[in-house]
């Protein structure tokens, strides 16, 4: 019954890992995609007229702007298929604990008949 206990306890302990190690490639991914899109600040500092300044403003507001709506996109499927992943190991320890505590009463009431 321990060894059952354990491997229930380990298969929770690695779904709470995955998705640690998925945020946090995410994290290093988006951090990546920003640093690469951030010549579009350039074009910001260098600006002479404020239609320029206007213009170079507005496209790093929309590369921001994609680059958040993928990491808000992706930490939700993440997140969602945790919380999945979890409920289904709970459930199946649930349901063979349930089993087998049924399957010991039953036990128990057929050797209390004889």
């Amino acid at each position: 019954m321990q060894r059952e206990f354990n491997e229930s306890w380990s298969k929770l302990c690695q779904c709470v890992n995955k998705p640690i190690v998925e945020f946090t490639e995410l994290n290093m991914t988006t951090m990546n995609n920003l640093a690469r899109n951030m010549g579009s600040l350039g074009e910001v500092t260098q600006a002479k007229k404020p239609e320029e300044l206007l213009a170079a403003q507005v496209k790093l507001a929309n590369v921001t702007c994609q680059e958040a709506a993928k990491y808000t996109q992706r930490a939700l499927d993440i997140s969602f298929n945790a919380v999945s992943e979890a409920g289904k190991i709970w459930t199946d320890a649930l349901r063979q604990h349930t089993e087998r505590a049924s399957e010991m009463t039953r036990m128990g009431t057929s050797k209390e008949r004889e």
